[in-house]
């Protein structure tokens, strides 16, 4: 014996009569409209639709009918199958969707979610990459820096100059003054800069190495109270000469060395700097 099905039994008869009435309707007013055309007097023809119009009507219509009983026959098929599930079926059915959907939205706010940290972690991943590249930059500058350092500690290893230095507690300013033939260099004691250079072969229109500094010379004393050091090469007896007999007339502090043709003694970025 079959097993009987709890609750009442879905009819399908109500549907497929208004679906078999819309059918039969359709054909009706199609099977007029055709008499109505071909019994239509000629004259007429010109105010009605052609023959083509006609065929291409009927053909909608004939589309239109198998397309509404194709769904029906889909429409049936679905009833059908509803119709073998019995109450307890199609709630169960029905809860089943439910939860596949609240399931479905649970992942979809899930998938939100860590499409915001991944945003998140983004922006923290591009603002550590510029304090990276920042702290790069900075690293890549001491290492020049560190570079100019050592290259510098070098050529200071290599310089063969003699360093002067004021004694302590002496408030003069201390100046080397190279005397050449031509030529007087001059630079500041513990001062990093070029030195000056005064020259000149004298004359009537130009004064010699000696005058010129001298003048100078004659300057610092308005704003300081320096000490001079004239360091007399082998070529500059005479220059040191004229230099001496105007200090020792103008009350200059000053002492002075004779050095070799060929000893260096100032540097030309430096001066008298160590």
């Amino acid at each position: 014996m079959r097993r009987r099905r709890a609750g009442a039994a879905i009819s399908l008869f109500a549907f497929q009569d208004i679906i078999t009435s819309v059918s039969g309707i359709l054909i009706v007013m199609v099977l007029l409209l055709t008499l109505e055309l071909v019994e239509r007097p000629e004259g007429e023809s010109d105010s009605q639709l052609q023959a083509s119009e006609l065929r291409d009507a009927i053909a909608g219509a004939e589309t239109e009918l198998a397309a509404r009983q194709q769904n029906v026959g889909t429409t049936d098929d679905l009833i059908r199958e509803v119709a073998r599930w019995s109450a307890a079926e199609l709630h169960q059915r029905i809860n089943e969707q439910q939860q596949e959907k609240e399931s479905q939205t649970r992942e979809l706010e899930r998938l939100r979610q860590q499409k915001s940290r991944l945003a998140e972690a983004e922006r923290v991943l591009a603002a550590e990459r510029f304090d990276a590249q920042q702290v790069l930059e900075e690293l890549v500058e001491t290492r020049e820096r560190n570079a100019e350092l050592e290259a510098q500690a070098a050529a200071e290893k290599e310089d063969k100059r003699p360093i002067f230095t004021m004694p302590r507690g002496t408030q003069s300013e201390g100046w080397l003054v190279v005397c050449e033939e031509s030529r007087v260099t001059v630079a500041r004691v513990g001062h990093a800069a070029p030195p000056l250079v005064f020259s000149g072969r004298g004359g009537l229109t130009r004064p010699s190495a000696a005058r010129a500094f001298l003048d100078w010379a004659r300057e610092q004393r308005t704003t300081a109270s320096p000490y001079f050091l004239l360091l007399v090469r082998p070529s500059g007896i005479d220059t040191f000469d004229e230099i001496e007999a105007a200090f020792h007339g103008g009350g200059y502090h000053f002492g002075f060395d004779p050095v070799a043709r060929d000893q260096v003694l100032l540097d030309p970025q430096r001066g008298a700097a160590p």
